[in-house]
C-alpha cells in the first residue's frame, strides 16, 4: 500500500482498536482494521472469521461499490 495522504479515524467500532480510512495520492481508499475479526468476537468464533467471514460483501452492500479484501485487516474500496 502507498503512503496515505489522509487518514480518517472511525471511532466506535472496536473498543480495542478502531478502524481508519486511508486515502492515497492516486485516489484509492483503504479501510484498515486493527482487529479482524473485531476484538469483541469470541475466540471460539475465530476459525474462518466466524460471523465476519463475508464482511467484504456486507461492506459492498452498505456502500454500493466494490470492496476487495486485500489482507486480513485491509480492504481496498
Amino acid at each position: 500500500m502507498e503512503e496515505p495522504v489522509e487518514t480518517i479515524p472511525l471511532p466506535g467500532f472496536d473498543p480495542d482498536g478502531d478502524p481508519e480510512i486511508r486515502r492515497t495520492a492516486d485516489g484509492h481508499l483503504w479501510l484498515v482494521f486493527n482487529f479482524m475479526p473485531p476484538s469483541w468476537i469470541p475466540e471460539s468464533e475465530y476459525a474462518d472469521l466466524g460471523r465476519c467471514h463475508d464482511f467484504d460483501r456486507r461492506l459492498e452492500a452498505a456502500i454500493g461499490t466494490s470492496v476487495v479484501w486485500e489482507d486480513r485487516e485491509f480492504f481496498l474500496i
